[in-house]
């Protein structure tokens, strides 16, 4: 699993780190824009994070439609209820969870990120306003799961800084793979 602070590469690594060991992958971002529940994307075009039942089920879709065979990388369950989850939801379906990557980068790096991908694509969650809150609930949300998979021995942290195969060959490294 990848995880990060808002604009740190995740969705980029996700895709980088999939193909390179011909694993599956998804998005829990991803998952909920598919989804597209007007009730829920309200709160997340103003930076909320999604409500951890609702991102819950998402992922369990996602993994449980995955042949064991197959390896799954992804980014999700960044609350620490999601984290939890996670990390008990996954053997009862024959998986483990192996690594959880966080992308380390700088806010202000992550905010010129953002500006070069909302010109691009145009994603509500991108717009300059929005960076506060996302920020507030990167600090508030999701650093409490990323001390919770540090105490199980999960963590590793990857600088997310220069170019995507630069950070790519950094997160392959500490993997060992």
């Amino acid at each position: 699993m990848v995880v990060g602070p808002p604009n740190a590469g995740k969705g980029t690594q996700v895709g980088l780190l999939a193909e390179h060991l011909g694993a599956v992958q998804f998005s829990a971002g991803d998952l909920l824009r598919s989804d597209n529940d007007p009730s829920i994307m309200t709160d997340v075009n103003k930076g909320d994070l999604a409500p951890s039942d609702y991102i819950r089920e998402l992922i369990r879709k996602a993994l449980t439609s995955v042949p064991l065979e197959r390896a799954i990388v992804f980014d999700g369950a960044k609350k620490l209820a999601e984290a939890q989850w996670v990390v008990e939801f996954l053997p009862t379906i024959g998986r483990q969870l192996e690594h959880v990557v966080s992308l380390k980068i700088d806010e202000a790096e992550a905010r010129k990120r953002s500006a070069k991908r909302a010109a691009v694509h145009a994603r509500p969650d991108d717009a300059e306003h929005v960076q506060d809150e996302r920020w507030t609930r990167y600090n508030e949300d999701v650093v409490p799961a990323l001390e919770f998979y540090r105490g199980k021995g999960l963590l590793v942290e990857v600088d997310a800084s220069g170019t995507p195969e630069e950070v790519a060959q950094r997160v392959r490294q500490v993997l060992g793979s």
